[in-house]
């Protein structure tokens, strides 16, 4: 179990995601892993990551 915990922290995954595919509220959990590793940048990087977003959606 601690070894669980461990590999859960250390890969910054939801545990959720080793049981189920995707949550009820129908976001995979890559999406929830990118959300909840936004809240870490700053502004300035939300700029930078939004500016990529918006050139991939252009191709």
């Amino acid at each position: 179990m601690q070894v669980l915990y461990e590999l859960v922290n250390l890969l910054d995954i939801s545990i959720d995601g080793l049981f189920l595919t995707e949550l009820t509220d129908g976001k995979s959990n890559k999406r929830k892993q990118v959300e909840r590793q936004l809240d870490y940048l700053s502004d300035n990087e939300l700029v930078i990551v939004n500016e990529v977003i918006q050139a991939i959606l252009q191709v």
